[in-house]
C-alpha cells in the first residue's frame, strides 16, 4: 500500500531520508530550552482566561430558571486611555465579549499558567454593550497581585509583570493581506493559543449574539468556541485591532471569522468612562438590557436601495437632472416609526457624507453600508440628514436634524434574544371556567 493512500497518519521520521540522531534531539532540547527563557510577548501575558458560571431565565416558564451552566472564554488586560485619569489606569479591566458573560452569576479570571501560579481572581461585570458585543470586566481582589503576583517558579521561565495592551486608533481599520494574531484559549486545550492569519474583508456584518448588523472584521486564522473576547492583535505591533467574537459556520464555508472592529471599542470604552463620575462611582454594571446608553443606534426606518430608472424618475433621481444642485443618488424610506422621516423619502447624505444608490458612504477610508457610520454615534444623538422628497411641484431637498433611536424603541417585540434579565416580568390572567381550557392563561409580558 502506498504511504499517500494510507488512512494512518505519516510519522515526521518517517518521510525523512536520514535517521534522526541523538545529538540533533539534545540540540533541539537545548535550543527549546533558551527559547523558553525568551522575553514573551505581551499579549502572552495579558491575555487571560475566564471562567463564566451563567443561570438563564426562562422565557417560557418565566417563575423558573434554567439550569446553571457553566463556560469558559478569552479577554485581556486593557490600557484606558490617559484622558481617563490614573484612578481608571491602576484598576484591573478585562475586555472580553459580551455573550462570554451574558446572564453570569459568577465570574473569575485566570492568567497564562505558562508564567503565573493558575489562580482564579474574582471578577464582577462593570459594563455591557449585547449589539456590539463587548463587556468590561473588574477584577475585584488584587491582594495577591494579579499584574505581577505568583510568577511560575520554574526556572526556565523569567519573571513576568503583565501590562495592560493598548487598543488601536479608532479610524485604525486594517487592510486587506494584513497579517492579525488571534490569541485566547480556544477548546481543545488548557494552554494559552495563538493562530495567525490575514485580514481577508471588512464590512457590516449580523452579529449572531444581538441579531444587529454592525461592522466586522474578517479574518482567516482560527476562532474556535472560547476564542471568544481574546483579542486579535496586529501583526506588526502590539495592539488591538478587534475582538474575537464569531465564526461564520455553513456547509462550504471555511476560515471565515468574525472581530469587532476597533472604533466600536473606543466607542463602548469612552462612553463607559463618561457615564461615572469617576472610577470609584464604577461598582456597578452599567449599560444593560435596561440602559440603553450603550445601545447601537438607528434611524428608525427601513431604506431599500434605489436602482430602477423608472422608479428613479418617479422619486426625482433621475439621473443627469441635477436641478436641485446636488447629488441625487441615496436610499428610499419604505418604513418608518421616526417622526422626522416619511415613506418615499430619500436619504442622501448623512453629515454631509453621502450615499450611493445601495446606501453606502465613503468611511474609515472604504466604502462601508451607512450603518457604519451611524454606530459611531450613540441613542439620542442628533445627526442632519439631506432629504429629497416629492412634493405637489417637483422634488424638494430639506435639510433635517434627525435624532438617532434605540432598535428597542422600534419594535414592539425586540429583535434577538434579551440577556442579563434575572425575572421576566409575566402576568397570570384566570381562565374561564366555562371552556374546555380552565386553569390559567399565562401572558408573558416584555418590557
Amino acid at each position: 500500500m502506498s504511504l499517500l493512500a494510507s488512512p494512518l497518519p505519516l510519522l515526521p521520521h518517517a518521510i525523512t531520508s536520514r535517521p534522526v540522531l541523538a545529538s540533533t534531539r539534545l540540540l533541539s532540547t537545548t535550543a527549546r530550552r533558551l527559547f523558553s527563557t525568551q522575553r514573551p510577548s505581551p499579549a502572552d501575558l495579558a491575555v487571560v482566561k475566564l471562567h463564566v458560571t451563567r443561570q438563564r431565565p426562562s422565557w417560557t416558564v418565566p417563575w423558573q430558571t434554567t439550569p446553571v451552566e457553566a463556560s469558559s472564554g478569552s479577554g485581556c488586560l486593557l490600557s484606558l486611555p490617559q484622558s481617563a485619569g490614573p484612578s481608571w489606569r491602576a484598576r484591573n479591566f478585562v475586555l472580553t465579549a459580551a455573550h462570554v458573560v451574558a446572564d453570569s452569576i459568577y465570574l473569575t479570571v485566570q492568567r497564562n499558567t505558562d508564567y503565573f501560579e493558575p489562580n482564579k481572581f474574582p471578577a464582577v461585570v462593570r459594563a455591557v454593550c449585547h449589539d456590539s458585543d463587548l463587556a468590561l470586566v473588574e477584577v475585584t481582589n488584587d491582594e495577591e497581585g494579579f499584574r505581577n503576583g505568583g510568577n511560575h517558579p520554574s526556572p526556565d521561565r523569567p519573571a513576568a509583570e503583565m501590562k495592560p495592551l493598548e487598543l488601536a486608533r479608532w479610524d485604525d481599520l486594517p487592510e486587506l493581506r494584513d497579517t492579525v494574531q488571534v490569541v485566547g484559549y480556544p477548546v481543545g486545550g488548557d494552554k494559552l493559543s495563538v493562530t495567525s492569519g490575514v485580514v481577508s474583508r471588512c464590512e457590516v456584518v449580523e452579529y449572531s449574539h444581538s441579531a444587529r448588523p454592525a461592522l466586522g472584521i474578517t479574518v482567516d486564522a482560527a476562532i474556535n468556541a472560547g476564542n471568544s473576547g481574546g483579542p486579535v492583535m496586529c501583526g506588526s505591533s502590539d495592539k488591538i485591532l478587534g475582538v474575537a467574537f464569531q465564526k461564520y459556520v455553513s456547509h462550504g464555508v471555511e476560515n471565515q471569522g468574525h472581530a469587532v472592529p476597533s472604533y466600536l471599542i473606543w466607542r463602548f470604552i469612552n462612553r463607559v468612562i463618561a457615564g461615572a463620575a469617576d472610577a470609584e462611582s464604577l461598582t456597578s454594571t452599567i449599560g444593560g438590557v435596561g440602559d440603553g446608553s450603550l445601545d447601537l443606534p438607528c434611524l428608525g426606518v427601513t431604506c431599500q436601495p434605489v436602482e430602477n430608472d423608472q422608479f428613479k424618475k418617479w422619486l426625482g433621481v433621475s439621473a443627469g437632472d441635477a436641478a436641485v444642485g446636488m447629488d441625487r443618488k441615496g436610499v428610499m424610506v419604505s418604513w418608518s416609526v421616526n417622526p422626522a422621516l416619511k415613506k418615499y423619502d430619500v436619504i442622501t447624505a448623512i453629515n454631509d457624507t453621502p450615499l450611493d444608490s445601495f446606501g453606502h458612504v465613503w468611511y474609515l477610508g472604504r466604502r462601508l453600508y451607512m450603518t457604519a457610520l451611524l454606530d459611531s454615534f450613540y441613542v439620542g444623538d442628533a445627526v442632519e440628514l439631506a432629504v429629497l422628497s416629492r412634493g405637489d411641484a417637483g422634488p424638494v431637498v430639506e435639510r433635517r436634524t434627525v435624532g438617532l433611536m434605540s432598535p428597542k424603541d422600534c419594535f414592539l417585540v425586540p429583535k434577538g434574544q434579551m440577556y442579563d434579565v434575572k425575572a421576566p416580568p409575566y402576568l397570570i390572567a384566570g381562565g374561564d371556567k366555562g371552556s374546555r381550557i380552565g386553569g390559567f392563561v399565562v401572558l408573558i409580558v416584555f418590557s
